[in-house]
């Protein structure tokens, strides 16, 4: 099993493609693991887009799981 807790890129850096190189990198290395499982912020299209590329799909909702904005985080896990 595996889990991410966070990828986060400088804006400044963001859309050069670090992120996904970054989740590339884990992905693979990883291979092995039964599965890999992250939240994500329900309105980040960005970050929902790119783990929907690397095969992420939605398991599960956590209702007011952030705050500040207080917002549901998705439960995304690739298998």
């Amino acid at each position: 099993e595996g889990y991410i807790t966070n990828i986060a890129v400088l804006k400044k850096y963001r859309k050069k493609g670090i992120a996904t190189s970054l989740l590339k990198e884990l992905t693979e290395k990883e291979k092995n693991l039964s599965f890999i499982t992250l939240e994500v912020r329900a309105s980040n299209a960005a970050a929902i887009a790119l783990y929907e590329k690397f095969n992420f799909k939605q398991e599960g909702v956590r209702k007011a799981f952030y705050s500040n904005p207080r917002e549901d985080g998705l439960i995304l896990t690739r298998r």
